[in-house]
């Protein structure tokens, strides 16, 4: 299916994301990364099994302002996904880890 977003934005939306969780990637660890594409929406979806992000970060990437520290490059994925008509969300789940989630429309 076709996109329609600016390529280039998603490029750096998606690279402040890895470069987010490189910055708290345990020795070892992995990212994974899959995309679905399904009912007019592709979902690109950031795994990080065994990272909990701080909740002042997860603060911080909801309610799109800086929350005294620290995640800008989050803060500009989210509003440049939403730029491109989609969402992010991120999640921490302690017994999962991290999970970033971009949806965009077909």
């Amino acid at each position: 299916p076709n996109l329609m977003a600016d390529a280039g934005q998603l490029q750096r939306a998606f690279t402040n994301i890895i470069l987010r969780v490189a910055e708290g990637l345990p020795e070892g660890g992995k990212l994974e990364i899959s995309a679905t594409a399904q009912n007019g929406v592709v979902e690109v979806e950031f795994r990080v099994p065994g990272l909990v992000l701080p909740p002042e970060s997860l603060t911080a990437t909801a309610s799109s302002t800086l929350a005294g520290d620290t995640d800008l490059g989050t803060i500009v994925s989210k509003r440049l996904i939403e730029g491109n008509g989609g969402t992010l969300e991120v999640r921490c789940l302690p017994d999962e880890g991290t999970v970033f989630t971009a949806r965009l429309p077909l």
